[in-house]
């Protein structure tokens, strides 16, 4: 297996029915905070003015756990529901305040074979326990991406990657969950990838797309369902972290692969144009989270690997506020050769 293919591997309508998950454990649990994590996925809680992070796998293992940051806290919220596993879409629903987790991967890299390890189950958080959707649903999948729609109160799921006759097929689909039902929409726009990066942009109402396998340098605007080819990216790259800043107005894209090295540079997009971050940064990484805190008005960037020899997990924690500086900081771990 080349190095390309190990590292991207980092990773209808129907009846609604979401049954309650027995063995959910609704107590929250106090812990310290999350160790080192990469290929994990999150979203904003608006109404707990909180942080969710969920899933990922640290240096030995695929991880299934669900954590809140609040208050400058972690807290670990539940550790069954969900089977463990690596880049699933996870957004949260303000209308029904509801955390939506679609699909993923049941390992992290595994032995590179087009073994059954992808998912395609659909799990809802309510806030204190899990429930499972078993209506009809977009095919299993990962690296996809998604985000709520607040205009129009839907979530919207894009892409990703699934087997094929044992190849990997790179997918293009466009998927709206209105809290009922999946449909898939017709809508024609970016070309298929996985590892590509979407927030929504609540100042201009719209979803941007940003990046993907290859690595792509695109940038896409979706209203409705009219895609819009905005500009490229400063650089092009696959898995990078992108939010919105609702204080500033402004998405910020940090780090991702070019394919042939990390990076470690913030670009600022207000629009119509990117612009250049000055001043420190986080190490050069991807697959690392950010999503909005307490009010929306900072962000937490989180964890990520370096994909170095050995390749190192991160567990550092940086916050964006117009600028960045580090909330805590964790020793990278080398990842165990263990099959995971």
């Amino acid at each position: 297996m080349d190095e390309l293919t190990r590292r991207q591997m980092l990773c209808g309508t129907g009846v609604t029915a979401l049954a309650m998950a027995s063995s959910a454990k609704t107590s929250p649990t106090s812990a310290a905070r999350p160790g080192v994590l990469n290929a994990h996925s999150g979203s904003w809680d608006s109404k707990r003015r909180a942080a969710l992070v969920f899933g990922g796998a640290d240096e030995r293992r695929v991880l299934g756990d669900l954590w809140q940051f609040r208050d400058n806290r972690w807290n670990r919220l539940s550790g069954s529901g969900p089977s463990p596993r690596t880049c699933p879409a996870v957004v949260y629903d303000s209308a029904r305040d509801r955390l939506v987790v679609f699909g993923g991967n049941r390992v992290l890299f595994g032995d590179g074979s087009p073994a059954d390890t992808l998912l395609g189950d659909h799990w809802e958080w309510d806030g204190r326990r899990w429930h499972q959707y078993a209506g009809l649903r977009p095919p299993e999948r990962t690296e996809a991406v998604c985000a709520f729609d607040a205009t129009r109160g839907r979530t919207i799921l894009f892409g990703g990657w699934r087997w094929q006759d044992g190849k990997r097929l790179r997918l293009g689909d466009l998927w709206e969950f209105d809290g009922r039902r999946w449909h898939r929409s017709a809508a024609l726009g970016p070309e298929p990838r996985s590892g590509a990066a979407m927030t929504y942009d609540s100042k201009r109402r719209q979803i941007l797309l940003a990046g993907g396998n290859g690595p792509r340098s695109d940038l896409w605007s979706l209203k409705g369902d009219q895609w819009r080819r905005l500009t490229d990216l400063p650089q092009a790259r696959f898995n990078p972290a992108l939010a919105f800043d609702q204080l500033r107005d402004q998405v910020v894209l940090f780090g991702g692969w070019t394919g042939k090295e990390r990076i470690a540079a913030t670009s600022l997009f207000d629009g119509t144009a990117w612009h250049r971050a000055e001043g420190l940064e986080p190490s050069a990484r991807n697959h690392s989270l950010l999503v909005p805190i307490d009010d929306g008005s900072r962000l937490l960037l989180l964890g990520g690997h370096t994909g170095l020899d050995p390749l190192l997990i991160l567990g550092d924690a940086w916050e964006w506020s117009g600028a960045w500086h580090q909330r805590y900081s964790t020793l990278p771990v080398p990842r165990l050769e263990n099959g995971h």
